[in-house]
């Protein structure tokens, strides 16, 4: 069974959606432990970050998927290796924008096995360069500054991705401090 494509998405069989929202899973306990400013667990769940990505079948995939992947995987696994050997929290957070900016990218394109993800952006965040990330819940939880803000920031849009109708929808929701 085939995920339906729609606007910039590529289909995907079923079984690679379900590894992928696996790996999206994993995603969100290691922004949670960036919220709760946990440099040690941000380690260990980069490290189970990399392992759920090692478990994606990409030959599940038909060929125009499989690129679109490949593209996707090299610059995943950098970046998860990068967050394993950060040195402090600040350079965690700095590599988790680049790799919540890819995680976004990948939702959107292939699709997952969850009705709706957020995503979200704090102005402030990386010294007012601002960064986004991909949340499971509507309510704002920063991972850029853990409790020192954490409400700071806003989703900017949901994303999708198991519709009924199979469209993703772009709604700015309102401001949060």
């Amino acid at each position: 069974m085939m995920n339906r494509a729609v606007d910039n998405t590529i289909a995907a069989p079923e079984k690679f959606t379900e590894q992928l929202t696996d790996f999206v899973n994993q995603y969100f306990e290691l922004n949670k432990s960036l919220v709760q400013s946990d440099f040690k667990m941000t380690q260990s769940n980069a490290k189970k970050l990399e392992i759920s990505l090692n478990k994606i079948d990409k030959k599940l995939l038909d060929e125009e998927a499989y690129n679109a992947w490949l593209e996707q995987f090299s610059t995943l696994k950098k970046q998860i290796g990068q967050l394993q050997t950060a040195k402090d929290i600040e350079k965690q957070r700095e590599i988790f924008s680049d790799l919540s900016n890819q995680i976004i990218e990948i939702a959107e394109t292939f699709g997952l096995k969850i009705e709706t993800v957020y995503v979200a952006y704090c102005p402030m965040a990386l010294d007012d360069k601002g960064a986004f990330w991909l949340s499971e819940k509507e309510e704002i939880n920063n991972p850029y500054f853990g409790d020192k803000m954490l409400r700071c920031g806003e989703v900017k849009k949901k994303i999708r991705t198991q519709s009924k109708q199979g469209t993703k929808t772009n709604q700015p929701q309102g401001h949060q401090h």
